[in-house]
């Protein structure tokens, strides 16, 4: 028996492409009025157009979910029920109720991450995206002491030191990509002595991205959560669908390498136009497109109706 996945990739699969932009666009307007968790899935009310709301309700099995609605629309999965189930994946619902009555352990690892339990190397990194404009900032921690180190150069000439003092000195690899770390630091930030923080122009960037996917620790510098880099390519993809009236609906989404899933376009925050990364919650990616090489008609959101977009 097979265990249902509820995720974008269902919803895309089993949903029109209509009744999914829909859906997803009154999920992101806040259209949902009022949600209920029951013993067997979720009731909610949605507003509608032709009635103040329309009463949406989701069965949960463990193969699949069975959605029915009070509106007028003769699809199993219409825009009311798909806005729904994207609240009840942002919310968990689906797999909390897969873990209660069958045991079934859910995965959070896109937003649940831990510190390394056996790090190598002596400092963890803190990593601001919007602490300045046109930058990003890194700053340093001593490991064991939690101090914030301000003279790099200084950590630098003591592992110098060591290696002339004594010839079989040696570092290991997350050592090496720390000291890797100092050395792009110097050549390429600012420092803010006061804040401790590092400064970066975001355009020379991407090989602080390379060398901190291969650090021990790297924490969001507002949220205090651990970032997890992933080696692997997300890949962007396009849906190109045809109304009977002759409209034609594009979709952008991301094709995730680590779990049958895909990612609406609107999901996954771009640290810019140039730079090939992106993140989804506390996950941090390789992309494989820059942004600024897409028409910028087509990437305002994750939906474009092409007799609408600017140009066509």
């Amino acid at each position: 028996m097979t265990v249902c996945n509820l995720n974008y990739k269902y919803l895309k699969d089993n949903a029109t492409p209509g009744s999914w932009r829909r859906g997803y666009e009154y999920y992101q307007s806040g259209q949902i009025d009022s949600v209920e968790v029951t013993k067997t899935g979720v009731k909610a009310k949605v507003k509608g157009n032709f009635k103040s709301f329309y009463d949406v309700e989701l069965k949960f099995k463990k193969t699949g979910i069975e959605p029915t609605c009070s509106c007028p629309l003769k699809e199993k999965w219409c825009k009311h029920a798909i806005a729904v189930a994207l609240k009840a994946i942002e919310d968990h619902t689906y797999d909390e109720f897969l873990k209660k009555k069958f045991k079934i352990e859910p995965d959070y690892s896109d937003e649940q991450t831990f510190m390394n339990e056996n790090p190598q190397g002596g400092y963890i990194f803190h990593f601001n995206a919007k602490r300045r404009q046109n930058f990003f900032s890194i700053l340093v921690m001593d490991r064991n002491t939690s101090k914030v180190i301000r003279d790099i150069e200084a950590v630098l000439k003591a592992v110098i030191a060591a290696q002339k003092a004594d010839p079989n000195f040696e570092l290991n690899n997350s050592q090496k990509v720390e000291l890797a770390i100092f050395q792009l630091l110097l050549k390429n930030s600012r420092l803010d002595k006061k804040a401790g923080w590092y400064d970066i122009p975001i355009a020379k960037f991407d090989g602080f991205f390379q060398l901190l996917s291969k650090a021990d620790d790297v924490i969001d510098g507002k949220t205090k959560d651990k970032l997890v880099f992933c080696s692997d390519e997300w890949k962007l993809s396009m849906s190109v669908n045809f109304s009977m009236v002759g409209n034609v609906l594009l979709s952008l989404y991301w094709q995730r390498p680590d779990k049958d899933d895909i990612i609406p376009f609107d999901e996954v925050r771009y640290f810019s136009r140039q730079l090939k990364w992106g993140r989804y919650k506390n996950k941090i990616f390789p992309i494989n497109v820059q942004l600024s090489a897409l028409p910028q008609n087509l990437i305002k959101t994750t939906f474009t109706d092409v007799k609408d977009a600017d140009g066509a």
